[in-house]
């Protein structure tokens, strides 16, 4: 099970505020620079996907949210994890 997230406050990126989660040894400014990243990155036509975005790989992050979600998630091959909810 994961532990509890840490709230990281918002982000507003690509039009929306978005909630920060990190989990893990991620501090909070890394995990928000994360989801600015990701949003800047994300295409219109990824985002419009029917899939959902992503998976799109961030450094060594991979993230991304499935179709209609508004949670996007973000993870590491060390178990490391950033979650963003969209408002």
């Amino acid at each position: 099970s994961t532990a509890p997230g840490v709230p990281c406050g918002d982000v507003t990126a690509a039009g929306a505020k978005t909630a920060v989660v990190a989990h893990g040894r991620v501090d909070c400014a890394a995990a928000a620079k994360l989801l600015t990243d990701y949003f800047a990155k994300l295409t219109p036509a990824e985002a419009a996907s029917p899939d959902g975005p992503g998976p799109i790989a961030i450094g060594e992050w991979t993230c991304g949210s499935a179709a209609g979600d508004p949670v996007t998630a973000c993870s590491t091959e060390d178990g490391r994890q950033v979650e963003g909810t969209r408002s």
